[in-house]
């Protein structure tokens, strides 16, 4: 029995490996948003994101200051070592992400669903 439940947690880590996408692998439809506001994932101060869907990706060390992200999603994405300052993240899903190391002064994360999340 114990070596089934090795091989059903090794198969879910695959899994959720798979599920990460780095930002050059950005989803299409976020992808397009980028692009449409004239942005690269390497340039994204300043930036009005309301409504997007964030989540798998990984933005470590990445520069998001004075950004809008309200109402998005985040849902186990990797955000260590990235800037959040004064940015609006109201309303967003950082289910199962990581924010180690980052910096979140001045950003407001009011009515955010935080579950799981490692700081």
């Amino acid at each position: 029995m114990r070596f089934r439940e090795n091989i059903e947690e090794d198969q879910n880590n695959k899994i959720k490996e798979n599920k990460m996408k780095f930002a050059y692998d950005i989803k299409l439809s976020t992808y397009r948003q980028l692009i449409k506001r004239g942005l690269s994932t390497e340039r994204m101060r300043a930036s009005n994101f309301s409504d997007s869907d964030f989540s798998y990706l990984d933005f470590r060390d990445s520069d998001f200051r004075d950004s809008d992200f309200s109402d998005s999603d985040f849902s186990g994405s990797n955000f260590s070592g990235s800037n959040f300052r004064d940015s609006d993240f109201r309303g967003s899903n950082f289910r199962d992400s990581d924010f180690s190391g980052s910096d979140f002064n001045y950003s407001d994360f009011s009515g955010s669903n935080f579950n799981g999340v490692e700081l």
